[in-house]
């Protein structure tokens, strides 16, 4: 098909103090993301140190320190954020099978940092010990991709220098047929690479943080958004996502779909 596909919901509230609507987009019953971290809400059903994943994986994360705000301004009706101390606060999503990429893989955050000057600070990693497969972050005011596989991918040369202080949408987005690509605020910023396959690890994927041994760094500033995909992104998805800063995730683009497919979005407040 050549159509988007855009959910249209009726809602309201009984109070006056503002609500979002999440939607998680299903293909066949099964979400498109494999994590949906909105952060909209601070923790999960009332406890502040579980942090939900509103995808079908259930890949539900652990609070260490990071401090919710319930209104961040990433844009217009993006809800709460965590706030990132880049001393020792990260958010520990428990090893899933889900997170190890298969033909390609997407890394989606709304970013805000507060010092972009320091070397190797991931808002994502999926790296523990000797396993390593991605990490997602910037170095020395560019955005950073490092793919652990095949073959090792480190420092794409992006061409975006970021500023502190601001709210970003970055992208990396990779697949056997296009290669690795990096996105800011929904245009493709030049960083590109050959495709490598990520490794198949057992370990946990850290927000916040990134936990390889020898190299762990914190992520200072706050993370509105995190979503990971097990397949590519195309342009027109991502600078849909962006929205021109406003954010669209009522819409899936017409690139994801294919004759046959059943979609559905599942969509829940967050009050």
């Amino acid at each position: 098909t050549t159509e988007n596909l855009t959910a249209y919901v009726t809602s309201s509230e009984n109070d006056s103090d503002g609500y979002t609507l999440i939607y998680d987009w299903r293909k066949n019953g099964i979400s498109d993301a494999v994590l949906n971290m909105p952060f909209d809400v601070n923790g999960s059903n009332g406890n502040t140190t579980n942090v939900k994943d509103y995808s079908s994986f259930g890949n539900n994360g652990s609070l260490y320190g990071a401090r919710w705000n319930s209104s961040c301004g990433a844009f217009a009706g993006s809800g709460g954020c965590y706030e990132f101390d880049g001393i020792n606060d990260y958010i520990d999503v428990s090893n899933s099978s889900s997170l190890n990429p298969a033909l390609g893989m997407a890394i989606e955050i709304w970013a805000y940092f507060r010092n972009v000057n320091l070397l190797d600070t991931f808002a994502v990693g999926r790296d523990y010990q000797d396993a390593r497969a991605y990490a997602f972050g910037i170095y020395a005011n560019k955005i950073e991709l490092q793919i652990n596989g095949a073959g090792t991918i480190r420092n794409q040369t992006n061409q975006k220098v970021l500023t502190p202080n601001i709210w970003y949408h970055l992208v990396a987005t990779g697949s056997p047929g296009t290669g690795w690509n990096s996105y800011v605020n929904g245009t493709a910023d030049g960083g590109t690479a050959a495709w490598s396959q990520p490794n198949s690890v057992n370990t946990s994927t850290n927000i916040g943080r990134r936990s390889y041994t020898g190299e762990e760094s914190y992520f200072n500033g706050s993370i509105n958004i995190v979503r990971i995909y097990n397949r590519s992104l195309s342009a027109s998805e991502i600078s849909m996502l962006y929205n021109n800063g406003v954010g669209m995730y009522n819409r899936t683009h017409s690139d994801a779909t294919s004759k046959g497919d059943v979609w559905y979005a599942v969509v829940t407040p967050a009050d």
